[in-house]
């Protein structure tokens, strides 16, 4: 088998993609692999473009909610604020802000993780869910609380979050900006 881009050479590889051949300089050319295995040039930037893609997506998904914890956020001071002002009691003026503030949990909604649990685990979580629903019931609301109180902490992790997949963004585009320079 000849490598596909030169075609005069003997392939020492197959792009672990598309099962092209690949020659010793282009298997030592390869800027991704996958399973730590080369691929051909065409694949190289397909796998360049398609992790752009995935990694702003994720990027959004992180923007969006962070400015869903950030609005809760003060929302819910401002109406600790006013509630404070116009005599309600301290407890009343946090439940208000923690309420506010748990709020943002819908935030986590547009920050998609995959379930990569078992099927059998999924069915014997709702399982346990339908026989104890008052524990279920108490645990969502502790949860609730719990993502109230940790609001600012999602705030920062949030913004942790977007400044790494930024640099992952920046990382693979200069990977695909030098694939680009050397094969034209």
């Amino acid at each position: 088998m000849k490598c596909i881009t030169h075609s005069d050479i003997d392939a020492v590889a197959t792009c672990v993609r598309c099962s092209a051949g690949i020659c010793q300089e282009c298997t030592n050319g390869t800027f991704y692999k996958i399973d730590n295995k080369p691929l051909c040039k065409r694949c190289n930037y397909e796998v360049g473009l398609e992790n752009n893609s995935i990694f702003k997506s994720a990027l959004r998904g992180k923007q969006i909610k962070m400015i869903i914890f950030l609005i809760t956020f003060v929302v819910g001071l401002i109406l600790f604020i006013y509630t404070k002002n116009t005599g309600h009691s301290t407890f009343s003026s946090v439940f208000y802000m923690l309420l506010c503030w748990g709020v943002g949990f819908i935030g986590n909604f547009f920050d998609k993780k995959t379930d990569n649990r078992s099927v059998k685990v999924q069915v014997k979580d709702a399982y346990e869910e339908i026989k104890h629903p008052f524990a279920t019931l108490i645990g969502k609301i502790l949860g609730f609380f719990i993502v109230a109180l940790t609001s600012p902490i999602q705030i920062l992790a949030c913004l942790i979050g977007i400044i790494r997949v930024k640099k992952q963004i920046s990382e693979n585009e200069n990977v695909l900006n030098r694939f680009i320079a050397e094969n034209t």
